[in-house]
């Protein structure tokens, strides 16, 4: 290759990496930016007046509490799915099971659902069975979505 067109490359390499970084750059100095400035017309590249309000604000309500929460649910739900879905994919496996294909293709199928299509019928088995605003519903939420591709993903391993 040229150099001419190995510059060319380069530089247009570089404008593309800048143009899908902005968007992240325009989120992380927002954050530092005061509520007026903010909609501003025209906006400011980089903030008039930089203050940490905003962090202040955020770190003040309770963020340690959102912290344990996802921490309690993402370790109940791995929890979960370990115990669903080793001994699930151990199992197709290892032993000649009668209908095993068409369970390994159950979990394609699964995989292949768009999850909103799976959510809304368990909202309503969660409403009926009063675990919404609770631990649990997002818990085996996240365990449902999890244990067909546990059990894929270990099958092979196994």
């Amino acid at each position: 290759m040229s150099r001419r067109k190995n510059w060319t490359l380069n530089i247009i390499g570089i404008l593309l990496v800048l143009i899908f970084l902005f968007p992240v750059y325009w989120m992380i100095i927002t954050a530092f930016k005061t509520q007026s400035e903010i909609f501003q017309t025209p906006p400011t590249f980089w903030p008039e007046d930089f203050q940490l309000k905003s962090f202040k604000d955020i770190f003040k309500d309770h963020v340690g509490k959102y912290f344990l929460n996802s921490f309690i649910i993402s370790g109940l739900a791995t929890i979960l799915v370990l115990i669903l879905a080793v001994p699930s994919a151990y199992g197709l496996a290892r032993f000649k099971i009668k209908w095993k294909n068409s369970m390994i293709l159950l979990f394609l199928v699964t995989q292949m659902l768009p999850a909103t299509v799976i959510l809304t019928p368990l909202f309503i088995v969660f409403n009926n069975l009063s675990l919404l605003n609770s631990y649990w519903g997002p818990v085996l939420t996240t365990a449902t979505l999890g244990v067909p591709f546990s059990v894929l993903i270990l099958r092979t391993f196994f």
